[in-house]
């Protein structure tokens, strides 16, 4: 496989230059980039992060909750420093190919919940992969389910999660798909809750929630995503100006996001060195 293209709806798609040697975008970078920090995102392809306890536990409880191996966590260990990348040079252009040939959301019965979705969005020659992790059918529509796992009782819903799951549902209508809703569904990790289990009967709540409506379900938090398409294209094309070099990262030093990053003591515009972390 050539290292400039891949291949896309059975043609050759040539790459454009990208920062960072990216061969494709992740919808979950362009949220944080869009919602958090852009220069998160920036020193991620840079400096390896620290693994920790938590990252491993999310890998596996996330694995447990669509009844999939949670094949990334396995390869990692605790404290160990890792590029956490996926989606640069040959082993991005492999990983595309391997995951879009898997589970390419037009070869899955979507009749019925369906985990691990493969869908791809091209926005200015740049293939955009989102990785579902639930499509389900609604009363007459589709809907997306972003899961996330969390060891906070409170199971808090951000803002970058509910773009993330919106960015996913416009994806699906610009693929010709009738997506009515999308949903972020947060779950405390431990749980006796299993998405794949529940996944008939959340239908039926899910069908009769509001964008922007939040419930709670005991251990399971679950706010529906409002949807403007046309914020959402340019949301993803400002973001992407920063992968085509037309301009440099921007940061967003907020102290809540600098305390709660993985670069809080290396970045040069953290708001929370110094600070008790």
């Amino acid at each position: 496989m050539a290292r400039n293209y891949i291949v896309w709806n059975g043609e050759q798609l040539q790459l454009p230059k990208l920062k960072h040697d990216a061969v494709f975008l992740m919808v979950s970078n362009i949220a944080v980039q869009s919602k958090i920090c852009e220069y998160r995102i920036h020193l991620s392809y840079m400096k390896p992060r620290e693994v920790g306890e938590a990252s491993l536990e999310g890998i596996e409880e996330h694995g447990r909750q669509l009844g999939v191996r949670a094949e990334a966590g396995y390869d990692l260990d605790v404290g160990k420093g890792v590029p956490t990348l996926v989606n640069r040079g040959e082993e991005g252009v492999e990983y595309f190919n391997s995951v879009v040939g898997r589970r390419w959301i037009g070869k899955l019965d979507l009749s019925r919940p369906t985990a691990e979705a493969a869908i791809v969005d091209v926005v200015e020659g740049v293939p955009i992969l989102g990785q579902v992790d639930m499509v389900i059918p609604l009363q007459g529509s589709l809907g997306i389910v972003e899961l996330k796992t969390t060891g906070n009782r409170f199971a808090v819903i951000h803002e970058h999660e509910l773009m993330q799951a919106a960015i996913y549902c416009v994806m699906m209508r610009r693929l010709g798909y009738n997506c009515s809703n999308a949903f972020v569904v947060k779950v405390i990790r431990g749980t006796s809750f299993n998405l794949m289990r529940e996944a008939d009967s959340l239908a039926s709540r899910l069908s009769s929630m509001s964008p922007g409506q939040a419930i709670r379900m005991g251990d399971v938090a679950i706010k529906g995503a409002k949807i403007d398409e046309a914020t959402i294209m340019r949301d993803i094309e400002r973001a992407m100006e920063y992968w085509l070099y037309k301009r440099n990262p921007t940061h967003n030093n907020s102290p809540s996001n600098c305390s709660h990053c993985d670069y809080w003591n290396s970045c040069p515009f953290s708001t929370a060195r110094g600070m008790h972390h």
